[in-house]
């Protein structure tokens, strides 16, 4: 069962969820540094248990652009809770989207082949 789909949620934990969306609500107005402090806060009160862990894969993620740090943070909340539906499907689109990045290159270099290809293709013809 997911955290999300408990149907008890105690006080702490929803204060932590809420500080953790302040903490992205800060990030997109621009103000890193309000959810810097945030999320410290955040892992400074859960510095044993995965909410703390996902608050340092935030900043390693958002703030510091460390995407294998984010990674490992991310499953040291998932060691701590297998069941954190939110920490699981972070760490999936961290993961994927490393891959997409790491794939881009090649990518491109393959539409500027084809593109070339294409451009040779034509003044062939023309000629």
């Amino acid at each position: 069962m997911c955290i999300r789909d408990s149907t008890t949620t105690s006080p702490q934990a929803k204060f932590n969820k809420e500080q953790m969306t302040k903490g992205w609500s800060e990030f997109k107005k621009g103000d890193r540094e309000a959810a810097l402090r945030t999320w410290n806060s955040v892992y400074e009160r859960n510095t044993t248990n995965g909410t703390g862990m996902r608050a340092k894969a935030y900043i390693a993620e958002a703030l510091e652009r460390d995407y294998d740090a984010a990674a490992g943070w991310y499953e040291k909340a998932l060691r701590m809770d297998p069941a954190d539906c939110m920490t699981l499907y972070n760490y999936g689109v961290l993961l994927e989207l490393s891959l997409i990045h790491i794939s881009e290159p090649t990518r491109l270099l393959s539409i500027s082949y084809a593109v070339f290809c294409l451009k040779k293709k034509k003044k062939k013809k023309s000629t």
